[in-house]
This record gives C-alpha cells, sequence and structure tokens, in this order.
C-alpha cells in the first residue's frame, strides 16, 4: 500500500463511479508490473515522469485496488494549474 495517499484520492476509494480519474502515482520499484496492472484494471498510462513518478487514469471505482499496490510510495490526482501555452507557461493568472 501506499505510504501517501491524497485526502482528495481517499475520501474516493469507496466510489462506484465509472468516470476516469488522473492520478499521480509515486514509484518504488520498476514500473513495467505497475502499468500493466493499471490497464488491466481498465486504466490507461499517459507516461513516465522522471524515475520516480508515472500519470495515469483509472477508474474511479478502481481507486481502492490502486492504492494497495505494493510498489507505490504516494498516490495523488493530477491537478495542475499550471498550462503550457505558444508563449512559455501559463500559471493561469494572467
Amino acid at each position: 500500500m501506499a505510504s501517501y495517499i491524497e485526502h482528495a484520492v481517499q475520501s474516493r476509494r469507496d466510489s462506484t463511479a465509472e468516470a476516469q480519474v488522473e492520478l499521480l502515482l509515486g514509484v518504488s520499484s520498476e514500473t513495467d508490473a505497475l502499468e500493466q496492472h493499471i490497464r488491466e484494471l481498465g486504466g490507461t498510462v499517459h507516461e513516465r515522469i522522471g524515475h520516480a513518478t508515472v500519470e495515469v487514469s483509472v477508474p474511479e471505482n478502481q481507486l481502492d485496488e490502486v492504492c494497495e499496490l505494493k510498489c507505490l510510495k504516494s498516490v495523488e490526482l493530477n491537478e495542475t494549474d499550471i498550462r503550457p501555452h505558444a508563449g512559455g507557461v501559463d500559471t493561469g493568472n494572467s
């Protein structure tokens, strides 16, 4: 089980909703098995970010299963307010 589970994720672990939720998963080992497991849960692996994070989306009703994976250090919602645009980085404050 992940040692850190963001409160917003924790509060959705019992959800029955099938909508996709975007997550950032902090990993403690090789990601090949993790990525396969995410796909088996009906999720999508979007990208690896560095050596320790994987961006994924999974059905909300699979969050409990994801949080119990042994290779994870953390599970957080992927909610960023920084968006790229043609002139650089848009922080949403302009």
